[in-house]
Parts: C-alpha cells; structure tokens; sequence
C-alpha cells in the first residue's frame, strides 16, 4: 500500500543522525556511554512522495533529491504497520540538495 501526500504536502524520510558523545565535563555524574540527544531545528531529509499540485517538485524528484526541512515545522504520524511517518508542506522547505 503507498502513502500519497495531499494539500501540497510532501512525504520525507529523515536522514539520522548520529548521537555526539558529550564532551564537556558534567556536574552530574553520568555513566561512560552515555550520549546526549542533539536536537537539531534543520534536518535533511529524501523526498519519499509528492503531492501532485506542488509546484517546485515533481515526481522525478522522488528519491532524487535531498531537502532541508525545520524539523519544527515536520508533521508526524504513527501508521498501521507502527512506522513514523512525516510530512512537511512545500513552502517550508528550506533547501535542495540536487
């Protein structure tokens, strides 16, 4: 089954990104391998599909291109099959990697 965007939504899939190990001396005594969780405002993210009345991308773009998304602005869901899935309208695209 896929999952199409509507309303000029695209659908993404984010790029993880990799914990950094926290560098800094803490005054709170924390075990060796803990990571601290970087929450960054500008994600990269593929373009999974396209909404047909979108006017910057088509579908050839899809798994194509490269966009940078505010992961403030990222609408999520949980499907049927227990996937987080995201949308984000065209205009709040920051960016294109090509």
């Amino acid at each position: 089954m896929r999952l199409d965007p509507c309303n000029r939504f695209l659908h993404v899939s984010l790029v993880e990104v990799k914990p950094e190990k926290e560098s800094e001396k803490s005054q709170v005594l924390l075990p060796d391998d803990y990571l601290q969780e970087v929450k960054q405002r500008y994600r990269t993210a593929t373009l999974l599909g396209v909404d047909e009345q979108c006017t910057v991308f088509t579908d050839d773009d899809i798994g194509n291109v490269m966009v940078v998304v505010d992961a403030t602005m990222l609408e999520s869901f949980v499907d049927s099959s227990g996937e987080e899935q995201f949308f984000i309208l065209e205009s709040h695209i920051l960016g294109t990697y090509r």
